[in-house]
């Protein structure tokens, strides 16, 4: 069986009205992150897609350079 890509999260504040991205990972789907905004936690929207990319490009680009640096500081 094939892996599947570890894409990042998206979510969706109520609070704020606001999409951010979250790491995967296995604690997220007990757990869901807070919104960096306003610190409420979001509802879970699934993986990133396509029309994501035109939609949210910063908030996916945030989401990739903070894994990075998490990444290259371990």
């Amino acid at each position: 069986m094939p892996v599947a890509p570890k894409l990042p999260m998206k979510f969706k504040c109520t609070a704020c009205k606001t999409v951010y991205m979250h790491k995967y990972n296995s604690n997220t789907i007990l757990n869901y992150p807070t919104c960096p905004n306003c610190q409420h936690a979001g509802q879970l929207q699934g993986t990133i897609e396509t029309p994501d990319l035109f939609k949210y490009p910063v908030a996916i680009a945030k989401s990739y350079i903070q894994a990075s640096i998490f990444h290259f500081t371990r």
